[in-house]
């Protein structure tokens, strides 16, 4: 038998034999392989297989296909074969089909399928003149339907990482949904704590265990809103008792926070701006000596002046040094700068107006 290409008749062995494939091979060795053609050897792992399996049998068109000659004629492979059997697909490199299905799910083991079987999935068939007869007989082999049905099996089914992956997007879904309901309930406990805040109100009560009657304003709040709002009822009533969010840390977390986004806003708009620094000392009830200061400067929005008043700080003595110390962080705490500082206004005390030792003089 030879093999007749389109420039010469090569001599080969026998049909289906390995010598005859490592000869086609080193005919076609110079022939740029698709990585689809069954020459190749099937991926192992499970996603290239999948993808494999995904793009189905390597079924050329070809203009014409390599002929070899049986007696006194020339038989070749037919393209209109892939047709008629959906599992056929066609190696260019060695000019032999196989079968997809059975490469792909072997189930020869146990079975005595024999040399012809073999030819489908290892060593390629190459009997043009009995094609037809031989692929019928096949197709109704019992490795051929085990083959199918497994096929069959591994399309429908999901992969253990796709599952998985279902899963952890299903969690990630139902986590993202509590987010956005936390949110929401954060929402309300930092409007609340806005009104308390703006109006100098007391947050917290004598007695905050929930059958009190002296709670303090912040949990008397919440608890009238719960009445009306079904977000802050649905979480106080079914959230877990240990994040209500309402303890009193969590409430001196949301004036802390409140307080950073102020100090932030208020740093944004005196960048680079001329200031006035306005500042007193006196004593509490407690008899500490409290800090207040206030910045001024002008407010180009609205085209006007606007004073400030941005701490008050606990000094540990009133000597001029340690005011100045205080002002100078608290100067430092809102990145202005030195040069910036335009005037100062403060009383007529010694140790805060003295023109040698009080605080004005280390400006």
């Amino acid at each position: 038998m030879t093999l007749k290409t389109e420039e010469n008749i090569i001599g080969t062995q026998n049909d289906d034999s390995p010598d005859e494939v490592l000869n086609e091979m080193h005919i076609y060795s110079n022939e740029l392989i698709d990585p689809d053609d069954p020459v190749n050897v099937l991926p192992v792992y499970q996603l290239e297989r999948r993808e494999k399996i995904k793009r189905g049998p390597f079924q050329p068109k070809l203009k014409c296909y390599p002929k070899v000659q049986f007696g006194k004629s020339y038989r070749s492979f037919k393209k209109d074969w892939f047709q008629e059997f959906s599992w056929l697909e066609y190696s260019v490199k060695l000019n032999k089909a196989f079968c997809f299905t059975c490469r792909m799910f072997n189930h020869s083991s146990g079975i005595n399928v024999g040399h012809s079987e073999e030819a489908y999935t290892k060593i390629g068939f190459g009997n043009w003149k009995a094609a037809l007869e031989k692929f019928r007989a096949h197709q109704c082999s019992k490795v051929h339907l085990n083959s199918t049905t497994s096929l069959a099996n591994f399309i429908n089914s999901k992969p253990i990482d796709i599952v998985l992956d279902d899963n952890r997007e299903i969690a990630l879904s139902q986590k993202e949904q509590q987010k956005l309901k936390n949110r929401e309930v954060l929402k309300r406990l930092i409007d609340v704590t806005l009104c308390l805040g703006i109006g100098g109100r007391p947050f917290r009560g004598h007695d905050e265990r929930d059958n009190s009657y002296h709670k303090g304003l912040f949990k008397d709040i919440i608890a009238l809103l719960t009445k009306y709002d079904p977000v802050l009822k649905t979480h106080m009533e079914s959230g877990p008792r240990n994040a209500t969010y309402c303890s009193n840390l969590i409430q001196n977390d949301l004036i802390q926070s409140i307080s950073h986004v102020i100090r932030r806003q208020f740093k944004d708009k005196i960048n680079n701006e001329k200031v006035s620094i306005i500042a007193d000392e006196t004593s509490d009830i407690g008899h500490h000596e409290q800090l207040s200061v206030v910045i001024r400067y002008f407010d180009k929005i609205i085209n006007c002046p606007v004073e400030h008043f941005v701490c008050m700080k606990r000094v540990l003595s009133v000597d001029a040094q340690s005011i100045f110390n205080v002002l100078s962080d608290v100067i430092k705490e809102y990145d202005i700068k030195w040069e910036n500082i335009i005037s100062m206004c403060f009383d007529g005390a010694a140790s805060m107006s003295g023109c040698t030792s009080g605080v004005l003089a280390k400006f």
